[in-house]
């Protein structure tokens, strides 16, 4: 990962931490995973905090693994609205902007 990069995950990782108050967005426990919504192989969303949650290892895991559980996460702490609009920023559709997000420079 080349230096700039590496630096504004530092600081998407600082902002998802005191946004989440280190706890596990879902369980409550002592969260220490970033996790992508959408996968962060789309950079169009990778640096934008609403497409962050921040969980413990096993509901990591279980986010990354488990369809089911990926969908309740996704309607129970996302919301339909906030997933569709990501992905059209993803495809292109939309700016991130449009939708006033934050992206982490």
């Amino acid at each position: 990962m080349r230096k700039k990069n590496k630096a504004r995950e530092e600081r998407l990782a600082k902002v998802l931490r005191e946004r989440s108050e280190e706890r596990c967005e879902y369980c409550g426990r002592d969260g220490c995973d970033p996790a992508h919504i959408i996968p962060r192989e789309h950079l169009k969303t990778r640096y934008v905090l609403e497409n962050l949650l921040y969980f413990c290892r096993e509901c990591h895991i279980k986010f990354d693994n488990n369809k089911e559980f990926r969908e309740l996460v996704i309607s129970v702490l996302v919301g339909g609205k906030k997933y569709m609009r990501l992905k059209e920023i993803t495809k292109g559709k939309a700016a991130v902007g449009k939708y006033k997000y934050t992206e982490i420079e």
